[in-house]
């Protein structure tokens, strides 16, 4: 879901006259971290400047060390970073009162963590004056292996094989939890097999990542062998201290955790990644799929790259950095998709070119920037001509730095050291990231830091079947075209709602594809394909006073409905703007929400919503039909109605609200009926569940609602409980019309399964539906099949797969500039027809009405597809 664009950002470090080492992210990833062996540097994001930079002395270098890592406290208030050492030492971070026209400070509400919104930062309009100054330190037996934070303390592996609690408030140690790794019991599995304590004393950890959704840490230990290490409680008594051991894994040499998926991965010396997951039952770790270099994209990858040395998540958990000692980067989905990988990219050559050279990057240390729209990344060039520095023009520490252009650089310094660099790569993502609504499913949209890709034909062009209505927009797009336009129409967010609202975090396209709406730090805005006009907030304060949730935007009808939090009145909300009147709170619909709203969706005239308690609220969403009068306006709120039909728990079926990844409400059943009668009806049949990847299919009791009275009928939804359709399902897609001429590309439901491709459930009808076949023993049948792009959306009674990737553009280069060693990334769109996966098995099946189905429904498409469909 994401894809790298354009050229990398060198970013310039001011009085640099040593090797960049390491780059962390605070929490909200405003701020970030840049450690030289003898500076700490503190970084904005937007944009990429050097806000102030500490410098140690000679002396406190010889004493204590180089620097080596860093770790920031949750609040920003502090830093950690160790030495070689075995030396921590701790810096405050506070803003600079000397220079408060520079400094924007908002205190951070006192509110539950439920009503907080994940990116709830107090940095605004401009870039913070801060400053930096050293408290204490702390030596530490043995060198400092690993650093994770808990809470209000800091969590120490060392090489000796102690995991020691250090506070932040005073710096010392909290001797009362010091864990001896020798006396921790390592098994299996959490429940039936016996436990071992580790026969060697010396085995220490060397990597060590900590999830407080799984509860426990990923931990990589010296001898090569992974695990997980949990405790009956939070607080991590010394003798509740239990380990897993995976498997799957060895030659283990870093981890990485995906809180939302509840995934592990741990990079390998082969130089693959293997990805697993706690079984629920038993308590193991389980292989999820392994991340391999598949000789299609590279011949030898893992004896060019070597062990695997960096992986980082993305901060929405869908994509998966990973980096190899050697030298090369790649970029994964959450189940095994590869999405990019720079091994013969990064040589100016084509992906799949078998006698391109060896890597020219390597990454030291990286960091995924805010919404996941950069990546930061310590770089050393290997056989690449080092690039020209930057004169500084301000003497003192902590003076901000510019972003580097590649292109126009200035003289070298003398005392700067070359071949370590610190770049940016700029990454956009599919909306269905972060936004998985109903009316995202049939449009390829994909969003930026400050604009949108729209792929221009599904937003002008009609598919198959559908109304023969067009849109009357973008003049320059040609009626007559489909799948072969692959030009991006790039649509600009204004500057006006950026300047404080950057990033974009949510965008939803409406179902007819002519108005798009986004919603960055605060309020929203939303545009209009047709008149190429956008709408804003009119009164800023309205607009400063709404945060939309994690829940989102989606579309209903002509209204843009928003899960956001009221500011003012502290409260949840679900509100109604409609797309025809000014953007403002006065024709808004505003329902209050008891808690926080994760996820929201909407069918036909219901809205489903996922709150933080983990309860599942279904509303039904009403329109009055009124007459045009001047006074319209004041009946804008009067027509509108939203009203809570049923509420329901959930708890009982995930593991935490936080781990649903989509929620939606469709038709389908596993006992469907006629295909014509599904086809007419409108009811909500089911609720699809997706909890960290594993598909969860509620069905509504037909028995318990089958005595209800016609006048009673709101109060039907009565569901069974919940049966797997698929697991390692990464998006899904559902025709929100139903046809019965085309019932099995209408009704079916397709997933995204990563690395295992494509899944689609179909349902399985004779023709003569008064005809009982004794061939037909099931309803619908899973069916996968294998795709060569990564699905984005689905153009269903086209038979259409479209999807996104980055292509490689090498330009001439003088030797003297990063481009020599990066060519110019660039969005393309790709196409792929599914018709020809079923056909084969449908005739292996016998249904041969099927395959004249499939062909009959392509009579309007273009030559090369027909005749592409009658070769199989």
């Amino acid at each position: 879901m994401y894809f790298a664009v354009g050229w990398p950002k060198l970013l310039q470090v001011v009085h640099r006259d040593s090797r960049l080492v390491h780059i962390s992210a605070n929490c909200d990833r405003m701020l970030f971290v840049v450690l030289t062996q003898s500076t700490i540097g503190i970084w904005f994001c937007k944009p990429a400047v050097e806000i102030v930079s500490y410098r140690r002395s000679s002396c406190s270098i010889g004493d204590l060390g180089t620097n080596e890592m860093a770790q920031w406290k949750p609040d920003s208030s502090k830093i950690a970073v160790t030495t070689s050492k075995g030396y921590i030492i701790f810096y405050q971070i506070e803003f600079d009162k000397n220079n408060a026209k520079q400094t924007i400070f908002r205190k951070r509400e006192d509110r539950p963590l439920e009503q907080r919104d994940d990116l709830d930062c107090h940095y605004v309009d401009c870039v913070p004056a801060l400053t930096i100054t050293m408290l204490s330190y702390l030596q530490v037996p043995g060198s400092v292996t690993g650093l994770v934070c808990l809470r209000e303390e800091l969590l120490v592996s060392t090489g000796r094989g102690i995991l020691q609690r250090i506070r932040w408030s005073d710096g010392l140690v909290n001797s009362d939890l010091t864990i001896e790794l020798a006396s921790v019991p390592f098994s299996a599995d959490l429940h039936h097999s016996r436990s071992s304590q580790l026969s060697n004393p010396d085995i220490c950890i060397k990597a060590l990542k900590y999830s407080p959704l799984l509860g426990g840490f990923t931990a990589v230990l010296s001898n090569g062998r992974a695990a997980f290490i949990t405790a009956r409680s939070l607080k991590f008594e010394p003798n509740e201290v239990v380990g897993v051991w995976s498997q799957e894994v060895t030659g283990a040499t870093t981890t990485a955790v995906n809180h939302k998926y509840a995934l592990m991965a741990f990079g390998c010396t082969s130089g693959e990644g293997v990805v697993c997951h706690l079984d629920e039952l038993t308590g193991a770790l389980v292989l999820s799929h392994r991340l391999v270099i598949s000789s299609k994209d590279y011949p030898d990858a893992g004896q060019v790259c070597g062990a695997v040395s960096q992986m980082k998540w993305t901060p929405d958990g869908t994509a998966l950095a990973m980096s190899w000692e050697r030298g090369g980067f790649s970029v994964w989905s959450v189940f095994g998709s590869l999405l990019l990988l720079s091994i013969g990219i990064d040589t100016g050559q084509s992906i799949s070119d078998s006698n391109s050279g060896h890597p020219k990057l390597k990454i030291k240390s990286m960091e995924w920037g805010s919404e996941g729209y950069y990546l930061w990344m310590v770089c050393e060039r290997l056989h690449c001509t080092p690039p020209d520095g930057a004169t500084n023009s301000s003497e003192r520490s902590g003076s901000n730095s510019s972003v580097g252009d590649p292109s126009s650089s200035s003289p070298p310094q003398s005392q700067q050291v070359p071949g370590v660099d610190l770049i940016q790569l700029q990454f956009i993502k599919s909306s269905l990231a972060v936004n998985r609504c109903m009316t995202n499913h049939i449009h390829l949209l994909l969003q930026g830091e400050d604009r949108l890709y729209l792929n221009p034909e599904e937003s002008s062009v009609q598919v198959f079947g559908s109304s023969p209505s067009l849109p009357q927009q973008a003049p320059s797009i040609s009626p007559t075209a489909f799948v072969g336009n692959k030009q991006w129409h790039v649509m600009h967010i204004p500057h006006t709602y950026l300047m404080h609202n950057w990033p974009i975090r949510y965008a939803a396209m409406s179902m007819s594809g002519h108005n798009v709406a986004v919603a960055g730090k605060t309020g929203l805005a939303h545009y209009s394909l047709s008149s190429r006009k956008w709408k804003l907030f009119g009164n800023e304060t309205q607009e400063r006073d709404m945060v939309v949730t994690s829940g989102g935007l989606t579309w209903w009808r002509d209204f843009i409905c928003v899960a956001c939090y009221n500011l003012l009145d502290q409260r949840d909300e679900i509100r109604f703007y409609p797309r025809d009147c000014k953007l403002d709170n006065t024709f808004a619909h505003v329902t209050r929400i008891p808690s926080q709203v994760l996820l929201m969706n909407t069918y036909v005239d219901l809205l489903i919503v996922l709150c933080a308690d983990c309860h599942i609220v279904l509303y039904s969403v009403q329109q009055k039909r009124i007459q045009h009068t001047p006074t319209i306006a004041l009946n804008k709120i009067q027509e509108f109605a939203l009203n809570k039909i049923q509420e329901f728990a959930i708890e009982n079926f995930v593991p935490h609200p936080a781990n649903v990844v989509a929620v939606m409400l469709t038709s389908l059943r596993t006992d469907a009926g006629s295909a014509k009668v599904a086809s007419e009806s409108k009811e909500a049949e089911s609720i699809l569940i997706n909890v960290a990847g594993r598909l969860l299919l509620f069905q509504t009791d037909r028995s318990a609602s089958a005595g209800k009275a016609a006048n009673d009928r709101e109060k039907w939804l009565t569901f069974n409980p919940p049966v797997i359709v698929a697991s390692s399902v990464e998006s899904m897609w559902l025709n929100a019309h139903s046809s019965h001429l085309k019932p099995h590309l209408t009704e079916a439901l397709w997933l995204g399964c990563g690395a295992a491709g494509m899944k689609v459930w179909l349902p399985l009808q004779p023709k003569d539906e008064g005809i009982k076949s004794k061939g037909f023993l099931s309803k619908r049948i899973m069916l996968p099949f294998t795709i060569d792009i990564y699905p984005l959306a689905m153009l269903f009674e086209a038979g259409i797969i479209l999807g996104a990737n980055s292509e490689a553009v090498s330009y001439p280069s003088h030797g003297d500039t990063p481009d020599d060693c990066w060519p110019y990334l660039q969005l393309e769109r790709t196409v792929n027809c599914y018709h020809g996966y079923f056909n084969a098995f449908n005739v292996w099946s016998g249904v041969l009405w099927w395959h004249y189905s499939f062909l009959n429904t392509t009579k309007y498409a273009g030559y090369i597809f027909r005749r592409r469909l009658m070769v199989h």
